[in-house]
């Protein structure tokens, strides 16, 4: 994953700096999250972890509520 922020030399760090590493993005499932994300997690940590498909379209309308924006 690559993050980039467009901002001038002095005022870098951003909302970024703030996040502590959490920030939303696309999954179907955990496999994907422990191949791109969670790369060190044993059978036995992944087998505990429940987690919600958050496909694009569900992204999408996050953003969108966030921003009080109208989804299409």
């Amino acid at each position: 994953m690559l993050i980039l922020e467009k901002a001038p030399e002095h005022e870098k760090g951003g909302n970024s700096y703030f996040t502590a590493g959490g920030f939303r993005f696309c999954y179907d499932n955990i496999e994907d999250v422990a191949t791109d994300v969670l790369t060190d997690l044993s059978p036995a940590e992944r087998d505990q972890i429940v987690l919600p498909k958050h496909d694009r379209q569900v992204f999408y309308d996050a953003l969108m509520k966030a921003f009080q924006a109208p989804s299409k």
